[in-house]
């Protein structure tokens, strides 16, 4: 059974059967480390969502640390004080429109200041439209709210961080996308190909499991 890291390394190895190749084991933490960033890229589920403040005073705003994707995000009207301040008092909350980067350029191109509705994505940075029509030095009296995807702390030994939520409930899921990552170790092996197909399956089911659990039974049907 994967419980922690040490558990995980003896599986990797032992699914491998690799365990007698020194040069081969050392690799397995390679593995695991690059197993685990293809699964923050890829995983959305509820063991992963972070929320975020800030006040909103610019046109484009830095998106948190270890951000990978979003799940909602609020306009905050602020009756007074700031997010900054710790002192906000938020009168209404409103959620924004996300729109990809060509139909957010067609929205309000005549009137890009005022109170948000749309918003998108570039880089590590949120943009908003309209945005907050501000003084330099002032505050627009709106802030945002944002729930997101974010990464978690990795597996490593050397910090003392030997488990987390994600492999405590994906183990399975943490060791198919380590195997994976020594296909160039065991060319041709025909395990790859079936592993793979794990972990896919794997990944398309959390992911829906944690949207139903999040919207209920509106969701359309799990993916084959």
């Amino acid at each position: 059974m994967i419980t922690d890291y040490a558990s995980l390394k003896t599986a990797v190895g032992n699914w491998l059967a690799r365990t007698t190749d020194n040069v081969f084991v050392e690799e397995v933490p390679t593995f695991i480390q690059l197993g685990e960033r293809h699964l923050m890229k890829k995983l959305r589920v509820r063991e992963m969502v972070c929320e975020a403040r800030s006040d909103l005073n610019e046109e484009c705003e830095w998106l948190p640390s270890g951000f990978q994707d979003i799940d909602f995000v609020n306009v905050l009207d602020l009756a007074s004080g700031t997010i900054g301040n710790g002192d906000a008092v938020i009168a209404k909350t409103t959620p924004l429109t996300y729109a990809d980067n060509e139909r957010f350029h067609r929205y309000d191109t005549l009137s890009e200041r005022g109170r948000p509705k749309h918003y998108t994505i570039l880089g590590e940075r949120i943009r908003f439209k309209p945005y907050p029509s501000v003084d330099a030095g002032e505050e627009s009296g709106f802030g945002f709210e944002l729930s997101y995807f974010g990464e978690w702390t990795p597996l490593s030994e050397a910090t003392g961080e030997t488990t987390n939520a994600i492999l405590g409930k994906f183990s399975d899921l943490y060791l198919w996308s380590a195997l994976i990552q020594a296909e160039g170790f065991i060319i041709d092996d025909q395990r790859i190909a079936v592993w793979k197909g794990q972990l896919e399956a794997g990944i398309a089911e959390a992911n829906w499991a944690s949207e139903q659990s999040e919207y209920g039974t509106m969701a359309i049907s799990m993916p084959h």
